[in-house]
């Protein structure tokens, strides 16, 4: 069952746009390292990437939430994944708000289990979690097309779960540890709604 949504989900990918600009270098793996408390030390002495220098890292780019280089690093971890074969991932995320620099995501698949460890938040624990999904639902007003990456406990985690957790007025801390939320992205089928 993992392989099959773990191939579902590099196609689900493909079509939506996380395929960004080729690169000609390997893409750069992280490895999973944990310091003496088991917190995820992967982020320290990183320097300030350009979006530039992020793509010749070959780490995936994205701006504003859009794929903008390196999409097929993805496309290239979930089917290493789905062989079974230990893979890492680097996402570098661009804002126009955030004036500090990216933030990044680095994406491990190990033993059986997706990990994810984001720069920007706290605490970077390793927390494994058996399925990586690509879920799309309409959402929006008006409605559209939407999709989101999680990684998650149960295989049958739906997009309309995951929306009304993100969503939710009440924090359910048992709702809050079914998944993690890698990314958004917008389908190219939705075009065909409109």
């Amino acid at each position: 069952m993992k392989k099959i949504a773990a191939i579902l989900l590099a196609m689900a990918c493909y079509a939506g746009g996380l395929t960004g600009c080729a690169t000609n270098e390997e893409p750069a793996a992280q490895p999973l390292a944990l310091d003496d408390v088991g917190d995820y030390t992967g982020f320290a002495d990183m320097p300030d990437y350009t979006r530039e220098e992020a793509e010749a890292a070959g780490y995936i780019v994205a701006e504003e939430g859009d794929i903008i280089a390196n999409g097929e690093a993805w496309d290239a971890f979930a089917v290493k994944a789905a062989e079974g074969s230990d893979a890492a991932v680097r996402l570098a995320n661009f804002q126009e708000s955030v004036l500090e620099g990216p933030y990044f995501q680095d994406v491990f698949f190990q033993d059986e289990q997706y990990y994810l460890f984001d720069s920007s938040t706290e605490p970077q624990t390793k927390e494994p979690f058996p399925y990586l999904l690509s879920l799309e639902g309409q959402f929006g007003n008006p409605s559209r097309l939407n999709g989101v990456i999680v990684l998650a406990r149960d295989s049958q985690l739906t997009f309309e779960d995951v929306m009304h957790t993100l969503l939710s007025s009440t924090f359910d801390p048992e709702a809050n540890r079914r998944f993690k939320l890698v990314r958004f992205y917008t389908p190219e089928s939705s075009a065909a709604l409109e």
